[in-house]
This record gives structure tokens, C-alpha cells and sequence, in this order.
């Protein structure tokens, strides 16, 4: 298995561990597609475009990868201009924070990586599904890792 694929399920573990009653979504492309029980707590990791910065010593090459964490929120109220909609905000930026926070922090991630960065997020937006809205946002990370030669 390749590091950056080991550093993915590693990312993945450790939102879940933090989140137990986290879901992953099952179409990032289009976050309204998703079923509603999932989109109220969701989650996903994307794996983005990658730098190859060299080869480390014989051993293989070094990559700068970003890597973004989707989180969805379900507002309760279907009016977005009241205090459930500000509260539920105001928990997804909480997980935004602890996120950013525990991935820095989780010996498995951070024994895969070299370097791990929160590079900034994508702030708050609305998704309108059937007769539910939702809160999401996109935490943007950059990696250094190696990929070794086998």
C-alpha cells in the first residue's frame, strides 16, 4: 500500500475515533446528492494534486500533497435566519478547529508524514437538499510525505 493511501485511512481512523457518529459522504461532487442522515453529520478526505520534490537519499521521493476534510452539518430549523442556524456554524467551526488540531496531533497521521499543514478552509456555505438545509465546509491541508521505493 502507498504511504499517501495509508495517510488517508489514517485521516479517516482518527475523524472517526474523534467522531464516532461521523458519516462519510458518498458523493463530494455534488453535497446535496448525499441521503440526509448522512449530510447531517458528513464527513470525506480528498486527496488533491501532488509536487514531486525530489528523490530523499536513494530511498525514494519526497511529495507535497494537498489533502481537504469535508464537514456537513444538519440546520435543524429550516430558517436560515435564526439562532439554529448560527449554533450549528458555530459547532462545525468548533470541529473545524479540533479537526485541524487532532490531525496534527494523531501518531498515526503524524508518523506518516514529514510535515502536516492546515493551509485555511473554504468557510461556511448552504446546501439546499429536498426539504432539509445544510452547513458545510472544506479544511485544505498540505503534506510532505515519502514514497519509498519497494
Amino acid at each position: 500500500m502507498s504511504i499517501v493511501s495509508e495517510i488517508m485511512s489514517a485521516i479517516r481512523s482518527a475523524i472517526l475515533t474523534a467522531y464516532p457518529t461521523k458519516l462519510e459522504l458518498v458523493n463530494r461532487e455534488d453535497l446535496a446528492m448525499n441521503p440526509d442522515h448522512i449530510l447531517g453529520n458528513g464527513f470525506d478526505v480528498l486527496i488533491g494534486s501532488a509536487t514531486n520534490e525530489g528523490e530523499m537519499g536513494g530511498r525514494g521521493n519526497s511529495f507535497q500533497r494537498n489533502i481537504s476534510v469535508i464537514l456537513s452539518k444538519r440546520v435543524v430549523d429550516s430558517d436560515l435566519q435564526n439562532d439554529s442556524k448560527h449554533d450549528t456554524e458555530k459547532i462545525l467551526l468548533d470541529e473545524m478547529i479540533a479537526i485541524a488540531s487532532l490531525l496534527k496531533t494523531n501518531q498515526p497521521v503524524v508518523q506518516k508524514v514529514l510535515n502536516l499543514e492546515c493551509v485555511g478552509d473554504a468557510g461556511i456555505s448552504v446546501t439546499n437538499a429536498e426539504k432539509v438545509k445544510f452547513i458545510s465546509t472544506q479544511l485544505d491541508f498540505n503534506i510532505k510525505y515519502v514514497e519509498f521505493y519497494n
